[in-house]
């Protein structure tokens, strides 16, 4: 038996009980908290930032059309989004964090 890599298993999962939240930044740090700019300067750009190799999904996990997208510009996804209200709204009570 070949085991499944863990991405296509997690998708599978989530697809099974919702879906995933994506997590993307502004290369020039415009959505970046005051004490974080010093690390977005224009000669240095971060490994997980939108467009570059470390911010693509690993091989296997892809967002379909259906799937909800969040565009997370903050160290708390609930800040400044409507997540919270997307969440009681489907009546989800429980997140998996990962990554």
């Amino acid at each position: 038996m070949v085991a499944q890599p863990l991405s296509q298993m997690s998708q599978k999962l989530f697809k099974l009980l919702g879906s995933a939240v994506v997590r993307e930044h502004d290369a020039l740090g415009r959505d970046v908290e005051l004490f974080r700019r010093h690390l977005y300067r224009t000669d240095k750009v971060g490994p997980t930032v939108k467009g570059h190799e470390g911010a693509e999904l690993v091989e296997g996990l892809e967002i379909h059309e259906e799937d909800y997208k969040l565009v997370k510009t903050r160290m708390s996804a609930f800040f400044a989004t409507p997540l919270h209200s997307v969440l009681q709204t489907s009546g989800i009570d429980s997140l998996v964090i990962v990554g």
